[in-house]
């Protein structure tokens, strides 16, 4: 039965092979660490590459051999103030013997942390050891690279400092000119304002730059929290020097870090003192905001945005979409007006400057010339008020990923009178000109057209949380299924099929999807409340904000209700929403015959259900 057991485990496990030096050198300084009978020993991987010579990276692969090969085994994990403790009954099996114990450091005390002198710690090749313990002046240590940019020592640290002294060693290494420390720049800093005689330190192996930086991270989120833009270049620059992501991820470092961090890295100086000053960002949020490096209009634009964020935290996703399709609206503006200037159009400009100019500057087809024909481009273009009016390809606005686009409205000109041309609507008793577009008109369609931009960016943000945080939760809010209820009173007589199916659209679902049978009751409930909110989503367009028809008093109210249910569920409405929600208590008191609402927001709570 043993021999069995035993021909599995040499087929299944790997082996160590018979050439394989480093791992019997590693398992040798494991049994001489050892006190003699124990079978398990709590070691540091710092003085298991100190006494074996090898490096942090490859002591840590020899280690991960010998556990796949079961010669050793993990009791108890590491944690930040205590090494790992290991099983060695295996290597006793084996018949390894312990390596020769290596002489003690010159100077050292039999049993006691020496104190290093002056000279030693200037000069301490040849003085110190890695793996040694020694208390040192303050002081004479050298300051060594730190992926936090403020070390953030307040008062209170430092008075624990002054009263407790350093609990927790101080990491170091020697180099020519001296110690230099790798983790502990806080304390350190720590004790010298508090001026500390001496401070513990212990000496490790000089790391590479990208042991270095994985070590910092993790000390300093352990510790003190790195803020949103020390994490981000740390975790970048470990991506430059070439480290995989597997080994990132066993450092804690998540690929949506990883993402986040590129365009953190190369973001703007106003988004990046954001990411200083709001200390509680995390890399997601402080990620978002930097796609608008790049896409927002102006730079005056991306520090507007910025200052929004910053007194608003909670719009952030509103305030990051409408600045990024604000940029690009400017772009392709710009990009059409290019294009029609270099095929010969001298002056090119957008629709809502020419509407400011109402007052003199008509389209050609309003006009006639100096013997009553109609004036058209080609016998307009001589004209000096000739002008080329672009505006928004409108068919390229729509939809939850809209790419916007320019072309040519109209021509027209900008002083029509003045040019010779007269108003062909105008009636003989009136002279050649008509009433200009008033100031009031003119101010009203601005504000049309600007609602209408704040919905369609509000549609968007709303639509990806739904899809990207609503609905994946694996507990959805109690009150799901009074909402359903809700909304299937309403649709039944008030939404079409083809709003069903925008609705589907902008959530990402599919018939086929619907149809399949549910697993569980928990996804039954999922599949009603993603059918419920696509039937209300399909109904909302960029006018739904309008609220003064009488006649779609009804709408309005399920609209609200619709609003303020996912505010409740964690929803960040933005303030055109916002506005729409209030206006829900101001019509609580009117009769809803169909009662959509009446159970929108209430619903006995189901114990277990989930």
């Amino acid at each position: 039965m043993t021999t069995t057991t035993q021909t599995t485990r040499d087929k299944t496990t790997p082996t160590i092979d018979a050439d394989d030096d480093q791992a019997r050198l590693v398992a040798e300084h494991l049994l001489a660490v050892a006190v003699a009978g124990e079978e398990t020993v709590c070691v540091s991987q710092a003085t298991l590459a100190a006494t074996t010579g090898l490096s942090a990276r490859t002591l840590r692969r020899v280690l991960d051999r010998l556990l796949e090969a079961g010669w050793i085994t993990v009791t108890v994990a590491a944690t930040p103030n205590m090494p790992a403790t290991y099983d060695l009954s295996r290597l006793r099996e084996l018949g390894i013997m312990p390596a020769s114990q290596p002489a003690p450091a010159a100077g050292a005390p039999a049993g006691g942390v020496r104190v290093l002198s002056e000279a030693e710690a200037r000069s301490p090749l040849g003085n110190v050891v890695p793996g040694e313990r020694v208390m040192v002046e303050p002081g004479l240590l050298e300051v060594g690279p730190n992926i936090r940019r403020a070390l953030r020592v307040d008062e209170r640290f430092t008075a624990t400092i002054a009263e407790m002294g350093v609990l927790r060693d101080l990491h170091v290494y020697p180099t020519l000119t001296g110690l230099v420390v790798l983790d502990g720049h806080r304390r350190l800093a720590a004790a010298l304002e508090a001026g500390l005689g001496l401070v513990p330190a212990l000496i490790v192996e000089p790391a590479d730059d990208a042991d270095r930086i994985s070590q910092q991270l993790v000390e300093n989120d352990e510790h003190a929290r790195t803020l949103p833009t020390e994490r981000a270049d740390a975790i970048h620059q470990l991506v430059l020097l070439g480290m995989p992501r597997k080994d990132l991820q066993r450092r804690g470092v998540r690929y949506s870090e990883l993402i986040n961090a590129k365009a953190i890295a190369s973001a703007a100086e106003p988004v990046r003192d954001l990411g200083r000053r709001m200390k509680d960002m995390d890399l997601t949020v402080l990620g978002k905001i930097a796609t608008m490096t790049d896409l927002a209009a102006s730079p005056e634009a991306l520090a507007d945005a910025v200052k929004q964020i910053e007194a608003h935290p909670e719009q952030v996703d509103h305030i990051v979409d409408r600045t990024k399709w604000d940029g690009l609206c400017a772009r392709a503006r710009q990009k059409c007006t290019d294009e029609l200037l270099a095929n010969g159009h001298r002056h090119v400009i957008t629709r809502e400057k020419f509407a400011k100019a109402a007052g003199t500057a008509r389209p050609l087809s309003d006009l006639l010339d100096e013997h009553g024909k109609p004036v058209d481009e080609a016998s307009h273009v001589s004209c000096p008020g000739h002008v080329t009016v672009i505006d928004y390809d409108y068919t390229s606005l729509h939809g939850d990923d809209p790419d916007p686009r320019c072309k040519v409205a109209f021509y027209g000109c900008m002083d029509w009178a003045a040019h010779g041309h007269r108003n062909k609507y105008a009636q003989p008793s009136s002279g050649a000109t008509s009433g200009p577009q008033s100031e009031e008109m003119r101010a009203e369609r601005a504000r049309v057209r600007r609602r209408n931009e704040d919905m369609d960016s509000a549609n968007r943000v709303r639509r990806a949380w739904i899809r990207e945080q609503l609905l994946p939760r694996r507990v959805l809010p109690t009150d799901a299924l009074g909402y359903v209820l809700a909304v299937v009173r309403y649709a039944h007589s008030y939404v079409s099929g083809m709003a069903k199916d925008k609705g589907m659209e902008h959530l990402g679902l599919s018939p086929a999807g619907l149809d399949q049978d549910a697993g569980s009751p928990r996804e039954a409930k999922r599949g009603l409340l993603s059918w419920a909110l696509a039937l209300m989503e399909g109904t909302i367009a960029r006018d739904s904000w309008r609220q003064d028809n009488p006649a779609s008093h009804r709408y309005d109210r399920m609209l609200a209700t619709h609003l303020d249910t996912l505010a409740r569920w964690g929803y960040a409405p933005a303030p055109i929403e916002q506005e729409l929600i209030d206006g829900l208590d101001t019509t609580a008191n009117h009769d809803d015959e169909d009662g959509a609402g009446e159970d929108a927001g209430t619903e006995e709570h189901e114990k277990g259900e989930d």
